[in-house]
This record gives structure tokens, C-alpha cells and sequence, in this order.
């Protein structure tokens, strides 16, 4: 049976890829300030860790989740945001090239600045913040590997379940009022679809970038609302505006699809997903979920 290393498994999708890969591989997670039953407590930013930890368990593939993915924080911890996203990234590469295993790295449509938009996996990154470059410099890492994939998407959405992390959607669920970015063309992914898709990558022992991105475009803001009215709670979602945040986001930092959807990569229209979210929720108890013709 093939062995995985998921780092950041204790995340929103970190849990989703252990969930699946618990079915079907050898599997072993790592957490770091969120401990979760079952996983290995681990600091990417450890090289002597991280070495002795992916070599005693010797994995055939590891997925690299780990990053400190809150753009404004980035920009005003430039430095832990380097450590982390960029030498963090560094130490997995190492250890995966001394035992041989293959890297599957998650990036970010950030490494773009977002001023054309439909970026290919073959347009030259750019990145404008510096998120986007600590992540465009691991990239650069893991592509040194003889084995490996770069996936890079925007914003995930989905449902893990009653009290596990979800992204926004948990703080909806909790009757939390907070702000979301309004201003930024986005093109939402549904999370089951990365798990899917980087599988079937990796089965196939595909190396390069692969952009992966839901069909349609919208804004954070807009994503939110919709996930929002499954329980009645859009007034907790607030726009926020451009001049109050700390970093810049491209305007349109938008991807084709076109190479992952030709290797038979699906990926889920919004309202397709949100009748996913919605069996589950009600399966679940989940108070107050609407029916698709309230909402």
C-alpha cells in the first residue's frame, strides 16, 4: 500500500485530504498549533524535524499544505511568512529528495499580479504581494524535484463537518459577524475537487504545474453570501474595502483550466456544490438550512 505524508493535515484542506487518503493509503498527518487525535505534532521550519520525521516514516508521496496563507499577515510578518511558506517548504523538499518521495506542493494564483487574467500554466509569474513570492519561491523549490506537482488555485470552499475546520464557512456556522474581501475577481474551488484532482495526479506520477479553478467567477464577498444563505446568516457577511487592507490583491488573477479538465479533472459548478453542502448539512442536524427553492 502506497505511503502519504500530508503536512497541515489538521486544516480545512488538509482534513479533507487525509479523510480521503485514510481509504485507500498508508496515511500520516502532521498538526502544529491546532492538535487533532491521530496526527504528529511537526514544525516545517525545523529542518532537523522535518528530516527525521518524513524519514522515519518514509512516504512515497508527501502533500505540503503548510503556509501562512493570511495575505495582510504576510505582508506585515515578512519574515515569518518567509520562514514558513519559503524555508518551510525548503526542509520538505530536502528531506522528500534524500528517501525519494514525490512532493505535491499547494500554491496560489498569488504568484500572479493580476492584470490580465486567464494565466496559463506557462505565463510568467508575478507576484505584487509578498504572499505570492514566498509561495512563488517555493515553487522554484519543489520543481528541483524529479517528482513532484504544483497546484496552483484561489479560494476553497466547502464542508468537513460538524466541528471540524471549514474555512469562512465555520464562522458562519458559529453566528460570527466578519469581514470578506469584495473587490478581487475570484474563481471559488470546491475542496473535494483538489482531492480528486491531485489523486489522480499523482496515481498517474504527472510532474509540473496544474491550475485547478471553479467555472465560475466572483468575488469573496459574493462566495461567502451564497454559502451564507444555506442557514439564513447573509448579514453577518460585511465587505470589506480595498483601503483597508494591508496588501494589495491582484485584480483579476484568474486561470485556465485547460490543461488539468484534458488529463478528465471535473470541476464542480457553484450550485452543484452547494447542493452537496446542503445534503450534508441536513444529514448533519444543522438548524436552520434552507431548502433551494428559499433560498
Amino acid at each position: 500500500m502506497k505511503k502519504v505524508f500530508i503536512t497541515g493535515a489538521s486544516g480545512f484542506l488538509g482534513t479533507k485530504l487525509f479523510a480521503m487518503y485514510a481509504n485507500t493509503a498508508e496515511v500520516s498527518g502532521t498538526y502544529h498549533k491546532h492538535p487533532k487525535e491521530g496526527l504528529i505534532p511537526f514544525d516545517v521550519t525545523d529542518a532537523e524535524q522535518t528530516r527525521e520525521v518524513i524519514t522515519r516514516f518514509h512516504p512515497d508521496n508527501i502533500i505540503h499544505t503548510v503556509a501562512l496563507a493570511d495575505v495582510d499577515i504576510c505582508e506585515e510578518r515578512r519574515e515569518d511568512a518567509e520562514i514558513i511558506n519559503y524555508l518551510g517548504t525548503k526542509n520538505v523538499v530536502d528531506a522528500a529528495c534524500a528517501i525519494g518521495a514525490r512532493v505535491d506542493y499547494i500554491s496560489t494564483v498569488y504568484v500572479f499580479n493580476g492584470e490580465k487574467g486567464q494565466y496559463t500554466e506557462e505565463d510568467e509569474p508575478n507576484p505584487m504581494n509578498w504572499y505570492g513570492e514566498t509561495k512563488l519561491r517555493a515553487e522554484r523549490e519543489v520543481a528541483t524535484l524529479p517528482h513532484y506537482g504544483i497546484y496552483r488555485f484561489d479560494k476553497l470552499y466547502g464542508y468537513n463537518g460538524e466541528g471540524k475546520p471549514n474555512d469562512a464557512f465555520s464562522k458562519v456556522l458559529a453566528g460570527k459577524l466578519f469581514q470578506v474581501n469584495s473587490n478581487s475577481i475570484r474563481q471559488p474551488l470546491f475542496i473535494d475537487d483538489v482531492d480528486r484532482g491531485i489523486q489522480f495526479i499523482q496515481e498517474r506520477n504527472l510532474n509540473g504545474i496544474f491550475h485547478m479553478a471553479g467555472p465560475e467567477k466572483m468575488s469573496k464577498y459574493d462566495l461567502t453570501i451564497q454559502l451564507a444563505k444555506l442557514i439564513g446568516k447573509e448579514s453577518l457577511v460585511i465587505p470589506i474595502l480595498e483601503k483597508e487592507q494591508v496588501a494589495r490583491r491582484p485584480k483579476d488573477a484568474s486561470i485556465v483550466t485547460t490543461k488539468a479538465e484534458s488529463l478528465g479533472i471535473r470541476f464542480t459548478p457553484l450550485q452543484e456544490a452547494i447542493d452537496i453542502i446542503e445534503t450534508s448539512l441536513r444529514k448533519k442536524g444543522i438548524e436552520g438550512v434552507r431548502k433551494s427553492t428559499e433560498r
